[in-house]
């Protein structure tokens, strides 16, 4: 698109916004220049940028400064820039010290998450939060599309685009009903007979990924559930045995963990975000928690 003529392509900047504002308002160019702490010829060539982006006379400069038609109409939106601009400014300054902001946190294991959501709260109670739950793979969908600002979950690989802060090596085993043949067990091999019939997540789920890895392939006898409490529940009936990771049991009392070995069988917890998040305010607050968890945990 042509400029119509005598005007300046990106010559409005909010400086000469504010020294136009400022002109008018201390009613000349020395005034407003020691309202702004600068020089008279830096106002004056503020003010005269701005006429040029603008292809408009401003200021009637001869004899008393006074307004232009054109002039009077643009303050208006100067003024209205400027306010939208101060109040940019003030929200970021808000969201950087954390006194407001919003964290969308994704999780596919609440049994790490949620004591550190709960912490992060504790921490920054002005923050907004908001949570997604799902599995490995949807998770990394929502972070790749903006979704989910981080998110706790298991993970092996993940593509280069996103970082990464371990929170906790978990063991992978089945949760067994309380006096059934398998409780009390030590460990139980990953290819034992008797484990089956097992109850598993849904594809997408890397704690399903995790058993078909170190097993060499899908068990033939499984039964899928679309989720962890799921899981439980048919496994506490009798449905079958659950496979899922230690912290997932939780504390109930119908179940028992029992861990696959030997070999044992490891998941890796972590926070996971994309490269770039890590410079959002709610997001650094949230991996500073995680690694404070670590340090406190190791000593």
């Amino acid at each position: 698109m042509s400029l119509e003529p005598g005007r300046r392509e990106g010559g409005v900047t909010v400086a000469a916004l504010r020294a136009f504002v400022a002109v008018v308002d201390a009613g000349g160019f020395s005034a407003a220049a020691q309202a702004l702490g600068l020089s008279q010829p830096s106002v004056s060539a503020q003010v005269h940028n701005l006429e040029e982006a603008c292809g408009v006379r401003l200021l009637h400069r001869r004899g008393r400064l006074e307004l232009t038609e054109d002039g009077r109409t643009l303050l208006i939106r100067a003024r209205l820039a400027l306010a939208r601009v101060d109040e940019f400014t003030r929200t970021a300054g808000d969201i950087s010290a954390l006194r407001s902001g919003r964290l969308v946190l994704g999780f596919s294991t609440p049994a790490f998450a949620m004591p550190l959501l709960g912490r992060f709260r504790a921490y920054h109670p002005a923050v907004e939060i908001a949570t997604r739950i799902g599995n490995t793979g949807s998770l990394l969908v929502d972070l790749a599309e903006c979704r989910a600002d981080v998110a706790v979950m298991t993970v092996a690989d993940v593509p280069a685009e996103f970082d990464t802060v371990l929170i906790a090596r978990e063991r992978l085993g089945l949760a067994v009903p309380v006096g059934g043949l398998l409780a009390g067990l030590a460990a139980v091999a990953i290819d034992d007979p008797a484990i089956g019939p097992l109850i598993q997540r849904e594809p997408g789920s890397r704690t399903r990924a995790l058993f078909e890895a170190a097993r060499g392939g899908p068990h033939p006898n499984t039964l899928v559930v679309p989720s962890r409490e799921a899981l439980r529940e048919a496994a506490a009936v009798g449905l079958g045995h659950g496979v899922l990771f230690e912290a997932e049991l939780g504390r109930d009392p119908r179940l028992s963990f029992v861990p696959f070995g030997p070999p044992e069988v490891t998941g890796t917890v972590c926070a996971v975000c994309l490269r770039e998040m890590r410079a959002v305010p709610a997001v650094a607050a949230f991996l500073a928690l995680v690694d404070q968890a670590l340090r406190q945990d190791a000593t």
